[in-house]
């Protein structure tokens, strides 16, 4: 089934709002062991949810704006945001508007736990709009499920249930394929372990044959 754009939407009201706070939200501080930031850095968090990653970042950038299509979204960052976070904001919007709005202006963009809630034709518009929104040599980083997984190819073919928001799961080859086709270079591809009790089996991502079915999550790295 394919969501019009209204029902798309409505999956993201209070009621999912709760849910996400409820998550185990390790995921987002594990991988600034991946990523380095400095004091000129201008950080766009698109899709930004909750605007958890502002706590991980706002004191080693010079700037954070952080964009979601969700009003109620929005108003939790808001609510939440540190009070001594002068150097951000939150922003109610479309990213392809705001991005296009705001060319060269960004040096660091992350879009986590994101581009599985989008549709293919649509991701393709969002990451061009971002390149054009990223300074030269900037660099993107995306963190989402790995669609080789062996949880999610479960899900794939109905053995377990799907989470009704995440409508395009992909495999690395896919995004690359995405990314390359947004304008984006220099694409690295990291297999990271599941932030809950599923990532006991990443040990076994090395095994022949059957590895590639226990790299549970995908962290990519690219340039404009």
């Amino acid at each position: 089934m394919r969501y019009d754009e209204k029902t798309l939407k409505s999956f993201y009201g209070s009621e999912y709002v709760k849910k996400y706070h409820k998550e185990d939200l390790s995921r987002i501080k594990r991988l600034f062991k991946h990523i380095s930031l400095s004091n000129t850095d201008v950080v766009l968090d698109a899709g930004c949810g909750n605007g958890l990653l502002l706590n991980y970042v706002y004191k080693k950038v010079k700037k954070y704006i952080g964009i979601d299509f969700s009003k109620e979204f929005i108003e939790e960052s808001i609510k939440n945001k540190p009070l001594d976070a002068k150097n951000s904001e939150f922003i109610c919007g479309d990213i392809n508007y705001y991005c296009l709005e705001n060319e060269q202006e960004f040096s660091k963009v992350f879009i986590l736990d994101f581009v599985e809630h989008v549709y293919t034709e649509d991701l393709i518009k969002i990451l061009k709009s971002i390149n054009k929104s990223m300074k030269k040599g900037a660099k993107l980083f995306i963190h989402t499920p790995n669609a080789l997984f062996f949880n999610e190819i479960l899900k794939d073919i109905g053995i377990l249930k799907q989470i009704k928001e995440h409508i395009a799961v992909r495999n690395a080859k896919s995004l690359v394929k995405i990314l390359k086709t947004a304008g984006f270079k220099n694409i690295n591809v990291r297999y990271l372990k599941h932030y809950n009790i599923l990532g006991r089996l990443h040990i076994f991502r090395k095994l022949p044959f059957v590895g590639k079915y226990f790299r549970a999550r995908l962290f990519i790295e690219c340039e404009k």
